[in-house]
């Protein structure tokens, strides 16, 4: 018996090694298409990638070639259309002022009188003798109360544009306030040198009253005096 196994052993030795080898071939298939399939599997996701990124930046450029055109059609309605201009805003035109708007004037030493209403312009006839003067234009009924002062807003506009005359080479120191311009003299001021004693229109730039929010403004003229007496006539205010 053991004679008879002996002699198959070399035969028995073969059979194993033939199912170890197809054992073998088998796994190394296995992991050998499970290699192919990762790399089709990278190689597709790669191309998708590169796919995705084409598109998007296909769309970016027909999104920028659009918004060119819109830009080039704008530009060409702008320069076939002229400029549309804001209303002028009359604050005070042939002796009438715009509703809502109220006169008043103020000094230290309590002198009254010294401005007048005539057909069609303001006579202001400042006495001196005082350290300062006032003659303004408020939004409703001028109060020292911040939370009780009205307003008017003015920013759409770039000038404020004044009809004066008066004595030639004295000067007008012009200002506004808004709502929370204290009552102190620490407004911005800007000055005119009159020209003539004939009717001039001067202008003056709204940048240049820095402390004035034009949104909120308050006082929308005033003529601010110092110690010397001094006459100035007022035929027209308007912001344009």
């Amino acid at each position: 018996m053991v004679k008879n196994l002996k002699e198959y052993l070399p035969i028995l030795g073969l059979f194993i090694s033939v199912i170890v080898g197809f054992s073998a071939i088998f796994i190394w298939g296995q992991n050998s298409t499970e290699s192919k399939l990762v790399l089709i599997y990278e190689q597709k996701i790669l191309e998708l990638k590169s796919q995705n990124q084409k598109d998007v930046e296909d769309v970016k450029k027909a999104y920028d070639q659009e918004i060119a055109k819109l830009n080039d059609r704008l530009e060409q309605y702008i320069k076939a259309k002229p400029p549309v201009r804001v209303p002028v805003a009359d604050i005070f035109v042939s002796g009438h002022f715009a509703d809502g708007l109220q006169i008043a004037s103020d000094a230290p030493n309590e002198k009254q009188g010294w401005v007048t209403r005539l057909e069609d312009s303001i006579h202001i006839a400042y006495p001196g003798g005082a350290d300062w003067g006032v003659w303004f234009i408020s939004v409703g009924a001028p109060t020292p109360r911040k939370e009780n002062r009205s307003s008017m807003d003015v920013s759409m506009y770039s000038m404020l544009s004044l009809e004066l005359k008066g004595e030639a080479g004295s000067k007008v120191a012009i200002a506004l306030k808004d709502t929370e311009d204290p009552d102190d003299g620490s407004e911005s001021r800007r000055y005119l040198t009159l020209r003539s004693s004939d009717w001039e229109t001067y202008k003056v730039d709204l940048k240049n009253f820095e402390t004035a929010d034009l949104k909120n403004l308050y006082v929308v003229t005033s003529f601010v005096f110092a110690k010397q007496p001094q006459t100035i006539f007022v035929r027209k205010i308007q912001f344009e």
